[in-house]
């Protein structure tokens, strides 16, 4: 059984991070936090749909691979 309660996804707009989030998003017991990132989280359609109808997932934007895009998401 998984007990966390915080679980952070980065490329969750598309592929394997959106099947993830939307297993982790439908777990029982609930996790308090699906944290979900992406570079462009205004044309994640699908992932907006998850969080939509689970209060529980959270999406940030977040680029990897740009270290200056860290401070933002943090903060």
């Amino acid at each position: 059984m998984l007990n966390v309660s915080s679980v952070l996804v980065t490329g969750a707009n598309r592929g394997i991070g959106l099947e993830l989030v939307r297993q982790l998003a439908s777990l029982k017991p609930k996790i308090s936090h699906v944290i979900a990132t992406c570079r462009n989280p205004d044309a994640a359609k699908e992932l907006k749909s998850i969080a939509q109808a689970n209060n529980n997932v959270h999406i940030l934007k977040l680029k990897v691979t740009d270290y200056n895009s860290f401070e933002a998401f943090y903060s």
